[in-house]
């Protein structure tokens, strides 16, 4: 199987749900069908799908598998025990909490003029959100 298009014949499909398909044809299907970087959506990072695909990843919608495929691809473990499908979060995180890595954080020097722009209006605007306490609007 070469293609995307032979990959995503009936048959295949079928076979890609059945709990008899080995790991690694099911695997191998997968790759043919959306490229070898492929990442599921994850609705909970809305920004990590836009980001993983910039990055080269190719988000495998919902509507693309059955329940079947779903169910049997997710299914699948590597040597760790971890899903081999990763989310768009897990690739590429835009919703980050807690302190950032190191490399999550862009030095002052290589800011753009919109960054520079935006730090401002930040430095400008949170004292006087602040000081407004959490029940006012901010109309007020």
């Amino acid at each position: 199987m070469t293609t995307a298009e032979d990959a995503a014949a009936g048959w295949v499909r079928d076979a890609v749900a059945s709990p008899k398909s080995s790991d690694e044809a099911v695997k191998h299907v997968m790759t043919a069908r959306f490229g070898e970087n492929h990442v599921t959506r994850d609705v909970r990072d809305i920004g990590s799908a836009n980001e993983a695909v910039s990055q080269g990843f190719h988000i495998v919608e919902g509507g693309s598998m059955t329940g079947g495929e779903w169910a049997r691809v997710k299914a699948i473990k590597d040597e760790n025990g971890d899903p081999v499908l990763k989310t768009s979060a897990q690739v590429a995180p835009t919703d980050v909490t807690g302190p950032l890595t190191p490399n999550l954080i862009i030095p002052r020097g290589k800011w753009t003029p919109a960054m520079r722009d935006y730090a401002n209006l930040v430095g400008v605007i949170s004292p006087r959100l602040i000081d407004r306490g959490g029940r006012r609007s901010i109309h007020q």
